[in-house]
């Protein structure tokens, strides 16, 4: 079983027509696409709880943190979309498998997150992208 090499991991998000990747990204978390279900317990069941898959899945957040430069271009870009939302932005994390394998997703907001700034480090932004449907992974 492979085990990828993180280091080299690229967020890319469409700018001026063509997947950019964004600079500088030191973390990368893809949120949990949870399965909704109910409980459809009845009166003449057993002891367990039974539940049942309403055929939704909520989305999880693609969140990030980078090195932030205020004159690069692609952090130039997060800054702008999130103070005037309203714009999909198509976008994938490209992993390190050496075949380009993707993780595909539609970006409804882009966020920009708390600015780190510490002794003796780089100052940091998070960055936070709502996706407008499910992460799609690869399936083979």
């Amino acid at each position: 079983m492979a085990k990828l090499v993180s280091k080299g991991t690229a967020l890319k998000l469409t700018i001026s027509a063509s997947l950019t990747t964004i600079a500088q990204m030191i973390e990368l978390d893809v949120g949990e696409q949870d399965p909704e279900v109910f409980e459809s317990r009845t009166l003449d069941g057993g002891v367990a709880v039974a539940k049942q898959a309403t055929t939704y899945t909520a989305q999880g957040d693609i969140t990030g943190t980078l090195f932030y430069d205020p004159a690069q271009a692609t952090h130039q870009f997060i800054a702008t979309n999130s103070q005037t939302p309203g714009t999909e932005v198509a976008g994938n994390i490209t992993l390190t498998d050496g075949s380009s394998t993707t993780l595909d997703f539609t970006a409804a907001t882009i966020g920009m997150g708390a600015t780190a700034i510490r002794m003796n480090d780089g100052v940091k932004t998070g960055v936070t992208i709502k996706t407008a449907g499910l992460v799609t992974y690869p399936t083979s």
